[in-house]
């Protein structure tokens, strides 16, 4: 009984919106979505933080958010109502013919803290250039180290990611099915750092000599994995 009462609001919101015969426009639908994602980042605010270490980073899309464990019950429900109006406005997009799919670089928070009393998270964009040099230091060395405890037997259980060095960017080695997606988060969130810290020293990269761009191969030397890149 108790599940069912939990349940009925949720099909009373899908019965509200779908009691209408008229097909809605992807304005509709996506305006609905952006007021609800509204309603969820209130809700993850409204808790007092005191202890950021109570909070969890979860991610909505492109977007990042602190959920603590006393609200996760009301963010379902949100979250539930949220993936719906998306789901609606993905299928009138394809009605009207909007390509909203629009490609962003992943942006990962750098850490989360407690700011005033509410959880909050710092991303590269926020780190001064002294924060984004060291975070920089100690985030190489972690990547580089990384598959350290993997031995390259085959070369084709590996493939390749960018990373940014600068105004280039260069293969890194990454095992196709051991600990993939965190490696690529470690990387994703080390470009966008670097990014940071190019922008703070106003570095720009037009006239710098060609970035080697095309890989020849990989091949397992004394168990590491290693890239050789095709000559420009």
């Amino acid at each position: 009984m108790l599940k069912m009462k939990r349940i009925l609001p949720y099909l009373l919101f899908l019965f509200l919106l779908g009691c209408s015969k008229e097909e809605k426009s992807y304005e509709h639908w996506s305006k609905l979505a952006s007021e609800k994602y509204k309603e969820i980042v209130a809700l993850t605010q409204s808790v007092h933080c005191t202890e950021i270490n109570d909070f969890e980073t979860v991610q909505i899309g492109h977007n990042y958010l602190l959920l603590h464990p006393s609200i996760k019950g009301q963010y379902g429900k949100l979250m539930q109502e949220y993936e719906y109006l998306q789901t609606q406005a993905g299928k009138a997009a394809g009605r009207e013919g909007i390509l909203n799919d629009i490609f962003a670089p992943p942006n990962p928070p750098v850490r989360k803290q407690c700011q005033n009393g509410k959880p909050t998270l710092i991303f590269a964009q926020n780190l001064t250039l002294e924060e984004a040099r060291s975070e920089l230091s100690t985030r190489l060395a972690e990547i580089k180290a990384f598959y350290n405890d993997v031995t390259c037997t085959n070369a084709n259980d590996w493939s390749v990611y960018g990373i940014r060095t600068g105004c280039c960017i260069e293969a890194i080695a990454i095992h196709k099915t051991i600990k993939t997606v965190e490696f690529i988060q470690k990387i994703d969130l080390y470009n966008r750092i670097m990014e940071q810290k190019m922008t703070l020293e106003k570095v720009g990269c037009a006239g710098i000599p060609p970035c080697a761009s095309s890989i020849k191969s990989i091949q397992c030397v004394d168990g590491k994995p290693v890239i050789e890149m095709a000559k420009l």
